[in-house]
């Protein structure tokens, strides 16, 4: 007779009868049946989802004579296995969605892993139609959403005309207003960086003698500094089109430079 450990590989039979296991092996010629196996298998089968998974096993069993036929060892180590895996990955997804956060990535991925999360933890169906917003199992979604959003977006979201109702409407929203914030911060650091390089040529100011200029420019009268400003002329050249910096007369640093004037 094959040892149980060769019958069933089961990780669930192990966690659920434990170190009693190892009396089907020392007792093989006791439990000398598949259905005896069993049998002692079921007997431990007194708690919580174990006891459950027994009555629902038992019933299905039992045929309409009232007769209990148990099936194979084999089958029945099969059927725990693919039962209780379930059972595990439901209860895996739960965690990781309870547990779930933004972080830095869009709120379309976040939506995206939020909901293959809940398929898998069977808090919802794929053919679902859109729940009622006092629905139980809607108002638990949205509350795991809403943890796993950033809190400047949660707020704004919860503080428009129209506060989402149903967690597709929440979904819908966070995404919309995560995206106008993104379009909006690369359209201001695309204007910041156009307009320091338009307005602020370092290599060119670095290179310009500035003593030399601003000596100049002081003995500038007060109305004739005017002068050049109201006509946009240069304070060193006084000639038109162009500022002191990108003076084609203005004089440049004999050594190299270094930072900023």
């Amino acid at each position: 007779m094959r040892r149980l450990s060769q019958a069933c590989t089961s990780n669930v039979l192990h966690k659920i009868v434990g170190k009693k296991i190892s009396s089907l092996n020392l007792n093989r010629s006791l439990y000398d049946t598949d259905e005896k196996k069993i049998t002692f298998v079921l007997s431990f089968f007194d708690q919580g989802e174990a006891a459950q998974w027994k009555t629902s096993f038992i019933a299905e069993k039992t045929d309409e004579h009232k007769e209990i036929r148990l099936g194979s060892w084999d089958s029945f180590c099969q059927r725990l296995e693919d039962d209780f895996r379930e059972e595990d990955e439901k209860g895996e997804a739960l965690f990781r969605l309870q547990n779930l956060q933004q972080q830095g990535r869009n709120a379309e991925d976040l939506a995206s892993e939020f909901k293959i999360l809940a398929y898998k933890a069977k808090l919802m169906k794929k053919s679902d139609p859109e729940k009622d917003p006092d629905d139980p199992g809607n108002r638990l979604l949205q509350e795991y959403f809403r943890n796993a959003l950033q809190p400047a977006l949660l707020r704004r979201i919860l503080d428009s005309e129209t506060p989402p109702k149903t967690l597709d409407d929440l979904i819908t929203k966070a995404i919309k207003w995560d995206n106008q914030w993104r379009r909006t911060k690369r359209t201001m650091g695309r204007s910041d960086n156009r307009r320091i390089i338009r307005r602020f040529p370092i290599e060119e100011r670095r290179e310009l003698n500035n003593d030399e200029i601003n000596s100049t420019i002081k003995r500038l009268s007060l109305q004739e500094r005017e002068e050049l400003r109201k006509a946009g002329n240069c304070y060193y050249c006084k000639q038109h089109r162009h500022i002191v910096a990108k003076c084609p007369t203005a004089p440049k640093r004999n050594g190299p430079s270094y930072g900023p004037p």
